[in-house]
């Protein structure tokens, strides 16, 4: 077996060439499809629902909900984002009742 890339001879359990890093078997490029789409997927709605949780705190609140649960999918990327925007998004509503109760 050679690899179609640079033609250097491969061991039959190679799944990569050593030479020159081509993946040599369709399962070798879906693992390394499969790394490369992980590596690029962004949870967007735990950045947007971090920045909305400072101005319209139920926009960031249900926005970071997504986001927490699309960082499940995603191997926990923007979990910490999403966390802090809920937080955030609590402590924005109480001060607003607060301010609103106080100006009764």
């Amino acid at each position: 077996m050679f690899c179609s890339k640079c033609g250097r001879e491969l061991e039959p359990t190679e799944k990569f060439c050593a030479y020159c890093g081509e993946p040599c078997t369709e399962e070798a490029q879906a693992e390394l499809n499969k790394a490369y789409k992980a590596s690029t997927d962004k949870n967007t709605s735990a950045t947007v629902g971090f920045i909305l949780s400072f101005f319209i705190p139920l926009a960031g609140l249900i926005l970071a909900g997504f986001g927490l649960k699309k960082a499940k999918e995603l191997g926990g990327k923007g979990k910490g984002l999403s966390i802090a925007a809920i937080i955030i998004s609590i402590i924005g509503w109480a001060l607003n009742f607060w301010l609103l109760s106080m100006g009764a």
